[in-house]
């Protein structure tokens, strides 16, 4: 059984007007990869309504896409939008997943959108009591922080499996609190979590501890290691030793039966409890494709390409802005005839290119670190796009003002106006863990850095 407890949708929380159509289509992508793969059950975090309810209805509706959610409710009606559960029986066993939609910020939306997010407090304790005798494995997906999701587990020991989303960017290992198993898959579809469960009637999950069996173990072999000892003297042994022979021996065969005696309660008392194997699989790009997902993922790209292209167009057409701050690495050459010269060898000056390689010249996601910018402001991502979209031809590739800042002023008064020397953060605008995981600056910079003659 697959699930995912949400917040797959869209990469930021905010989505500018001109951004809707490609995070459309990425998040149509993501559905269709969701259905073919086979998700049973899909939460709802805040995030996913980025682009308002009726898409989410839309989707639903198109492609009877399983979402969950148990909170997230009408305002004319107070009433779920969605299936506030799903049920499913695997092996014999009754399944109830469970959806909570966080009460995050949530930006991009209409205001006049007609739902809100109730809290868990007022939704969750009336469908447990409701259900929660019809089904023998509860699994709630959660968008709440772990903070929160720690105290619905305090307090409703009859959910089994807490799935949470959208809060760390790492994995987290499961947890047991109260009786509630808690984990989370890392953040961007880095990995992927798996869960092998064996369930049975006690409905409660413990941590066998073979701390007994493992002290006896160690003593049992400590034990063996000394009557090996005394086996090498057994001609010269005395009167003594062969007493302390004869109750090591003693000893030993009550250290077995003990062992004996410690294995066979532990497999008891296994029997009895509920048992849990997790591992998270890293996703990684030489595993083999998937020909349906990247039929998917392939058809979105050239799709996003497309629309972007043509918004290229239009916006190319229009006159440059004089008030632009940037000018251009060509203005440079004239002066620094030989830091142009290096520049021209570097990656930096072939960024472009790389992206017409691939065929990602028009996805908005990748041009970012591969064009000159005035300002790299993560806070206003709606100028940012906005700068991308309007950007002249000569601002191609990662030029000497990405670096150095703008040198229109230093261009009119050289000494007056130096350019900016730039530092480790510079790099580390676009050199980020998520896109450059081996990024080292000591390794790089000598790659990059202009001579000063």
């Amino acid at each position: 059984m697959l699930v995912d407890a949400g917040a797959m949708l869209y990469v930021k929380n905010s989505i500018i007007k001109n951004g809707r159509g490609q995070a459309e289509i990425y998040a149509e992508a993501i559905i269709k990869s969701k259905l073919k793969m086979g998700f049973s059950a899909i939460g709802i975090a805040s995030m996913d309504l980025s682009m308002g309810i009726d898409y989410l209805k839309k989707v639903q509706k198109e492609f009877d896409f399983p979402w969950v959610s148990l909170n997230l409710v009408s305002t004319s009606d107070n009433n779920p939008i969605f299936s506030p559960y799903l049920h499913q029986k695997i092996n014999g066993i009754n399944i109830g997943i469970l959806g909570l939609t966080g009460q995050n910020s949530i930006t991009g939306v209409n205001s006049n959108e007609k739902f809100k997010i109730l809290p868990w407090k007022d939704t969750l304790p009336t469908i447990l009591n409701k259900n929660k005798k019809e089904f023998d494995l509860i699994i709630l997906l959660s968008s709440f922080s772990l903070k929160v999701n720690k105290e619905i587990a305090k307090t409703h020991p009859e959910i089994h499996l807490l799935v949470q989303s959208g809060h760390q960017k790492n994995n987290i290992q499961p947890i047991i609190v109260n009786n509630t198993l808690i984990t989370q898959t890392a953040s961007m579809g880095k990995y992927l979590g798996v869960m092998d469960i064996k369930w049975n009637k006690s409905n409660k999950w413990e941590i066998v501890s073979s701390g007994k069996l493992s002290e006896r173990k160690k003593e049992l072999t400590r034990l063996d290691w000394q009557l090996n000892r005394l086996d090498k003297r057994i001609n010269s042994q005395t009167d003594d030793d062969n007493e302390t022979y004869k109750n090591m021996l003693k000893d030993k065969e009550s250290l077995q039966l003990k062992i004996e005696q410690l294995n066979q309660d532990q497999i008891t008392k296994y029997q009895n409890i509920n048992q849990y194997n997790n591992r998270f699989i890293a996703i990684k790009t030489s595993l083999k494709e998937d020909k349906p997902i990247k039929a998917i993922v392939d058809s979105a790209k050239r799709a996003s390409n497309n629309l972007l292209k043509k918004r290229f167009q239009l916006s190319q057409s229009k006159p440059v802005d004089q008030n632009f701050p940037l000018t251009g690495s060509n203005s440079c050459k004239k002066c620094h005839t030989a830091q142009y010269i290096f520049w021209e060898k570097t990656r930096h000056s072939k960024a472009w290119k790389t992206l017409v390689m691939e065929n990602q010249q028009n996805n908005i996601e990748c041009l970012v670190c591969h064009v000159t910018l005035h300002s790299r402001k993560k806070s206003n991502i709606g100028k940012l796009n906005q700068q991308i979209m309007n950007l002249s031809a000569k601002f191609r590739n990662v030029g000497c003002e990405e670096c150095h800042a703008s040198g229109k002023k230093h261009i009119l008064q050289p000494k007056k106006y130096r350019p900016e020397v730039p530092n480790e953060q510079t790099c580390k605008n676009c050199h980020t863990l998520e896109r450059d995981k081996k990024f080292n600056m000591q390794i790089m910079l000598p790659l990059i850095q202009c001579p000063t003659q």
